[in-house]
């Protein structure tokens, strides 16, 4: 929402991270391999902005060369044997599943939110219930009894928000919105559970039923651009992307057209029939509030930053289990944080994916990815190929990066792990 700092929150400050040089005199050598779901045009141009600060290796350099010091290549490619002893910095961490994964991410929150009651993520997460396949038969009966239990309790919504007898389920790792599914009988849950003995997790919430609209009647979701660095500094892009939905919402209706009034996901409205148009259905919100006045500007700033502490409380609820979320001082990864919003602009968190595909966004927004992707060489590539850690504190903004939670960790350089030959 703000330019460069401009109108920030209180006591945030604009802070200048190009200021840096290799500290053995000789200039890092990178290699990016274009891929990444990543617009590679912007990714190149930033890079060669930083030509006095870096250089690309040579085409026969692999990242397992040391003198690599920074990879940026889709996850499988990653040299992960320099980064676990701390010689390369690359752009993902090596594990995160407690954040990317449904089931994984709803047991963190379910139990940070039992050990810290008070935390905003208490009115942030919808009532869930992990049901579980595995191997063991009786897991999968112990789940589904926790989840008949929650079906058939007797349900008083506050502020009449969430649906009494509609729930929506969804596979642990969701890919286009396959097998997502709204029910309201226990006996649809066993049938469609059953019916797919190759899903081994899947987490059921309860239903919003009540969601703000815009587009004249429609749902949406917002998506939040979130860059994580090092252990662990978090930024969120001050701008959100309202994913709206193909159709106009209607509460009551689930056949296959009503459903594409139901669930915002972007593959789930290039279903429709009647054709979907990205430049339309993805927006950026506070220029749509702006432009059509369907929600005041207060109101979206409240929501704003209630997601920036939502996003600040996630992390804190995912870093205390390291094999679940290893914020190793030398990564960094960008992740999507997915918020639905209620009629009192309270948002709930729905999911939260690694390394979001930008360039299905259209070509509409392209000055905000551009922010993005500038904004995430700024406080991470910079930073950590300087050597001298980020000092940066919460409130900081960074170009369109909002700092939201800043821990102090070890600094880079230093090995955190390393494979140990047992033979």
């Amino acid at each position: 929402m703000t330019d460069g700092g401009e109108g920030a929150s209180a006591g945030a400050k604009e802070v200048d991270s190009m200021s840096h040089n290799s500290s053995e005199g000789r200039l890092p050598l990178y290699i990016h391999s274009g891929a990444c779901n990543y617009r590679h045009d912007l990714v190149e141009r930033c890079f060669s902005k930083r030509a006095s600060q870096m250089l690309r290796a040579p085409p026969d350099m692999r990242p397992s060369d040391p003198d690599v010091k920074l990879q940026w290549a889709e996850y499988e490619l990653i040299c992960w044997e320099r980064v676990l002893k701390g010689e390369l910095v690359c752009n993902a961490y090596p594990l995160r599943k407690n954040l990317i994964r449904k089931a994984n991410l709803a047991r963190c929150l379910n139990k940070y939110i039992s050990k810290t009651p008070k935390s905003p993520l208490a009115r942030a997460v919808p009532e869930s219930v992990i049901i579980s396949m595995d191997d063991d038969p009786s897991l999968l009966h112990w789940s589904l009894a926790d989840a008949r239990d929650a079906m058939e309790r007797p349900f008083a919504a506050e502020g009449g928000m969430f649906a009494a007898n509609r729930w929506i389920l969804k596979p642990s790792m969701l890919d286009r919105a396959e097998e997502l599914t709204i029910l309201s009988s226990y006996d649809e849950l066993t049938d469609i559970v059953q019916a797919n003995p190759e899903i081994q997790e899947w987490v059921l919430q309860r239903y919003l039923d009540h969601p703000l609209l815009i587009q004249h009647g429609r749902k949406f979701h917002l998506r939040a651009y979130v860059v994580a660095v090092g252990s662990l500094h978090v930024w969120v892009l001050d701008e959100l992307l309202a994913h709206v939905a193909a159709r106009p919402y209607p509460m009551h209706d689930l056949t296959q057209l009503g459903l594409l009034g139901h669930i915002t996901n972007l593959a789930y409205g290039e279903r429709d029939p009647l054709g979907y148009d990205v430049t339309r259905h993805m927006r950026p919100f506070f220029d749509d509030c702006m432009r059509h006045k369907e929600i005041r500007p207060e109101a979206a700033q409240a929501v704003f930053d209630r997601i920036k502490a939502l996003v600040a409380e996630t992390f804190r609820a995912v870093r205390g289990e390291f094999l679940g979320f290893t914020a190793l001082p030398n990564c960094f990864e960008l992740f999507a944080f997915d918020f639905l919003v209620d009629t009192q602009h309270q948002p709930y968190l729905l999911e939260v994916n690694a390394w979001p595909d930008v360039t299905v966004t259209g070509p509409h927004v392209r000055g905000m990815v551009a922010d993005l992707t500038e904004g995430i060489f700024r406080v991470a590539v910079d930073r950590l190929l300087g050597g001298g850690g980020i000092s940066l504190g919460e409130g900081c903004v960074v170009g369109k990066l909002h700092c939201v939670l800043s821990d102090s960790g070890p600094q880079w350089g230093a090995p955190n792990m390393a494979f140990v030959d047992t033979d």
